[in-house]
């Protein structure tokens, strides 16, 4: 599943958008996702994803992690 997590983080956060289109393009999936694994590991995969795109994009890596780890809970 890992790689497939890594697909859509990757896909879902694309350079140019929007701060609220990209966050929604990232929770979404994720919380489908959520419905069939477990919580914590969909969190602990996915952060160094949106941490390396955090950096490279040059966004705020808070702004991403806090509501994945809300919307995987969701």
């Amino acid at each position: 599943f890992n790689g497939v997590l890594k697909l859509v983080a990757t896909r879902a956060l694309p350079k140019g958008e929007g701060y609220r289109r990209q966050l929604a393009a990232l929770l979404i999936p994720m919380s489908a996702f959520s419905a069939f694994l477990n919580n914590t590991p969909i969190v602990l995969m996915m952060v160094p994803v949106v941490r390396k795109w955090a950096v490279d994009h040059g966004r705020i890596l808070s702004k991403f992690l806090i509501p994945l780890s809300f919307a995987v809970i969701l």
